[in-house]
């Protein structure tokens, strides 16, 4: 019952975004939406960032379509010039960006975004998680197995030290990346964040039905908690 509700409440967000898109294309045009598809690589957006990426990817576009992307119905703000998108406008949109520039696109915005992260964001407590997080992201549309690894053992080793905080982080920000995760075949980290997830708040017989389904899967690259496995 719960995956047919999930399906369902996906397929209203599916329409939903779709409209939002079309609506910000009839509204500003074919070049609006070309950098609204680049817009959408990043987790996190900042103006300096999407000027960026506007000058380097999508220099047809007029400048002001980086606050017309920027204030649209497409982001919302987050934090002090920070914005996000919606994670099904997201998903669209890259698949759009996909099926127009292919994977050239998404390994040379990665190669971008690294380099961008590096020289504006330091290694500091203030700025690390972000810093973490828009790596990361990058490396899931351009080198899937190595961020696989990478979340899977920041994942386990969080739920050994007992740190709700950051497993919670962690297990939002694989549900952001579901799409490219799911789409390389990494399908048991999806699973066992999900099920970390319950776990970390609290809900110990969603936890083990989830993560349960890890041994259906035959993986054993996770570590469970033992009382899961007994119950």
């Amino acid at each position: 019952m719960a995956d047919v509700t999930t399906d369902i409440n996906q397929t209203r967000a599916m329409r939903i975004s779709q409209r939002r898109v079309e609506g910000f294309a009839q509204q500003f045009g074919e070049a609006h939406r070309n950098l609204a598809r680049h817009a959408a690589f990043p987790l996190v957006l900042t103006p300096d960032l999407l000027y960026q990426i506007w000058a380097n990817f999508v220099p047809e576009a007029p400048w002001t379509a980086v606050a017309h992307v920027l204030l649209s119905r497409l982001c919302r703000q987050v934090g002090y010039e920070m914005y996000e998108m919606d994670i099904s406008d997201r998903n669209l949109l890259l698949r759009e960006l996909k099926e127009k520039f292919g994977q050239e696109r998404f390994d040379e915005l990665g190669e971008f975004l690294l380099d961008y992260v590096a020289q504006r964001l330091t290694d500091d407590a203030d700025t690390r998680d972000l810093r973490e997080a828009q790596e990361w992201t990058a490396l899931a549309y351009t080198k899937p197995a190595e961020v696989a690894r990478e979340l899977a053992q920041a994942l386990s080793e969080r739920m050994q030290q007992e740190d709700i905080g950051e497993v919670l982080r962690l297990a939002s920000l694989v549900e952001t990346l579901a799409e490219p995760l799911l789409g390389a075949g990494f399908e048991p980290l999806l699973v066992y964040s999900r099920g970390v997830d319950s776990l970390a708040r609290s809900d110990q017989v969603l936890a083990t039905f989830k993560l349960k389904k890890l041994l259906a899967l035959n993986t054993s690259n996770f570590s469970i908690p033992k009382g899961i496995l007994d119950a």
